[in-house]
């Protein structure tokens, strides 16, 4: 790329004009000076390039490609995301827009849909959630925009949309997270995506690496254990609150995602500790989320 760019620059009259300036055709030096400069950055930026997608291929060399393109034949791996969502903070009222107004449709929908892969092995189902003390969101007109907007979103992509109703105590996140999950046990769903709306997945292939790294556990057995991202607002921490778990955990504990003792806080730090015993919490700090810390401050 640097030895093409050099004969660019050198068949425009770059070099020629720059060590000439003041006597050579001012034309000739300003297209020099540009492609030059052009040179300069591409030169500048290309081993970074080279260092960050080294660091990215490290989690993801070839399972992507090998092991989770779907043969269009096959049933696809289901993935359910736990998504509850809230009106509270927002501006959103029962004559309003729930795209313009309400958080997972500026934050997490289209940063999720982003990475879904029309072609690939996993189809996905979102379990948006809302609560009983949630009157905006349970109004007919808004609860119409919110299943037609949302699936509108999905164009292509293997996404589906289940848009339900649960009735827990004000603040309870774990119980929210427990009956979607429950939903969509029932559902025969076979991984389960713990989320927030105004959570940003920032890595692509996320999902092949998560189900990847349960599948691959060879000490209990595919599909036992925790899988876990790492979350850019917070940094390095083993005990990702953004977790992946098979069905397997849900056959275990009643149906369950976390233990009821746990309204909000210790939810993930518990789950964390379970896993942890029997070295099945697998932490991949390269698949990358944001938290943009909306949700703590309107349902915590």
């Amino acid at each position: 790329v640097c030895s093409f760019l050099c004969l660019l620059v050198d068949r425009s009259g770059g070099w020629r004009s720059l060590r000439g300036y003041g006597r050579g055709n001012q034309r000739s030096w300003v297209v020099g000076g540009v492609v030059a400069l052009v040179f300069l950055i591409v030169c500048l930026t290309l081993p970074v390039q080279l260092v960050a997608r080294d660091h990215y291929l490290r989690w993801f060399p070839n399972d992507y490609h090998q092991g989770y393109v779907w043969d269009g034949k096959s049933p696809r791996t289901q993935i359910a995301m736990i998504l509850p969502i809230t009106s509270k903070g927002s501006a959103l009222t029962e004559d309003g827009d729930v795209e313009r107004d309400l958080i997972a449709f500026r934050v997490f929908l289209p940063y999720f849909i982003k990475t879904v892969d029309a072609l690939g092995k996993f189809e996905f189902t979102i379990y948006m959630g809302v609560n009983s003390d949630d009157p905006t969101l349970l109004s007919p007109r808004i609860w119409a925009q919110l299943k037609k907007r949302t699936e509108a979103m999905f164009s292509v992509k293997p996404i589906k949309l289940r848009l339900l109703k649960y009735d827990v105590k004000q603040g309870a996140i774990s119980q929210m997270y427990n009956a979607l999950a429950a939903a969509a046990y029932d559902d025969d769903m076979e991984y389960f995506f713990i989320s927030n709306d105004d959570l940003k997945i920032l890595s692509p292939f996320w999902a092949a690496a998560m189900v990847k790294s349960l599948e691959s556990n060879t000490r209990q057995g595919p599909g036992f254990g925790m899988a876990g991202v790492f979350e850019t607002y917070n940094g390095y921490d083993p005990c990702s609150p953004y977790q992946m778990l098979h069905r397997t955990h849900l056959g275990v504990f009643d149906g369950k995602f976390y233990d009821d003792d746990f309204d909000n806080y210790g939810i993930d730090t518990h789950l964390c500790m379970v896993y942890d015993h029997f070295n099945a919490n697998f932490y991949l700090v390269d698949v990358k989320v944001k938290n943009v810390k909306i949700l703590c401050k309107r349902i915590g």
